[in-house]
């Protein structure tokens, strides 16, 4: 038996994750979550209520069913609709896109990057650089103090721009 339902209670404490399901006016007892799990990675993402899902049941009995799909609805649309974008949007507008070729990430969060190659970054905010080379050598910011004035130093960079 398949059936239609949405996660009505869910322990995301528990091992594996669980949730009562609510089809119409019956409630399931707790079912293991669908899990995401590839070669190299073990994704977690706690599960929200009201998310409409689809239950397997072996011969039709609920105390044996598992939760084989959850699904867009419209109560909890899909982020995007482009077809070569592989999208993850969090609560707070923190939205990470990935296409061939691009990594996109908009966030109003602090953001943290560790990487072996060059870095873009365009920010609103304050960008603090720790790195080798003589990526910022001899670019002259806004709170530069003249050594010979002990005043802000006069020719200011509009636009911030490094390279070696």
């Amino acid at each position: 038996m398949l059936a239609l339902g949405t996660l009505a209670e869910i322990k995301h404490d528990a091992q594996p994750p669980l949730a009562r399901v609510r089809i119409g006016d019956l409630h399931t007892d707790y079912l293991p979550l669908p899990a995401d799990i590839g070669k190299n990675y073990r994704r977690w993402r706690p599960y929200r209520q009201q998310t409409q899902c689809l239950i397997a049941a072996p011969c039709g009995d609920l105390s044996q069913a598992i939760i084989v799909a959850v699904y867009h609805s419209a109560d909890v649309p899909a982020p995007d609709t482009d077809p070569d974008a592989d999208v993850l949007l969090y609560e707070d507008g923190t939205r990470i896109e990935h296409k061939p070729g691009a990594l996109s990430i908009t966030t109003p969060c602090t953001v943290s990057v560790n990487t072996d190659v060059d870095v873009e970054i365009h920010a609103q905010g304050a960008v603090t650089h720790t790195g080798g080379g003589n990526a910022a050598k001899g670019i002259v910011q806004g709170d530069c103090i003249c050594m010979l004035t002990g005043k802000p130093h006069p020719m200011v960079s509009a636009t911030v721009e490094a390279s070696q």
